[in-house]
């Protein structure tokens, strides 16, 4: 069911195969997906979707990854904690002080403001060098 052609235009590409075999029918002429998350018309339907509006979604990610970056910067607009110097925010880090679950540039991508402020909670903001030295005091290398 390669050649499988619709009268709305589209043709079916190869990853829909294995639905074809199941449903043994087009996925354009059975009609709207149930609301069943495991059935794979849902699927196909929101992968359609994506690739109609890709990029849409990938400006929105941009986007939003942008405004965490600018976010996390923010935070980083504060003296040193421990020589309390004022670097620019490329020179400041976060120093995990209590147990680190994430680091926080993993984080950024996550888009989520939540876990950020809690991560970033249990941190203190420092310049590279006292990070540094703080890091080797620890014995961490």
């Amino acid at each position: 069911m390669a050649d499988c052609s619709n009268t709305d235009g589209y043709r079916c590409a190869d990853f829909l195969k294995v639905v074809h075999e199941k449903l043994k029918g087009c996925f354009y002429t059975i009609g709207m997906a149930y609301k069943d998350p495991r059935d794979p018309r849902k699927t196909l339907s929101r992968r359609r979707h994506y690739l109609k509006n890709k990029e849409r979604y990938i400006s929105n990610a941009k986007r939003s990854k942008l405004r965490m970056r600018v976010y996390v910067r923010s935070k980083k607009k504060r003296p040193c904690a421990n020589c309390s110097i004022k670097y620019p925010y490329y020179v400041m880090q976060f120093d995990h002080i209590s147990d680190k679950e994430y680091t926080i540039a993993t984080l950024v991508n996550f888009n989520n403001r939540v876990k950020i402020d809690y991560e970033i909670a249990k941190c203190e903001v420092v310049c590279a060098n006292c990070h540094a030295e703080r890091t080797h005091q620890r014995g961490i290398v």
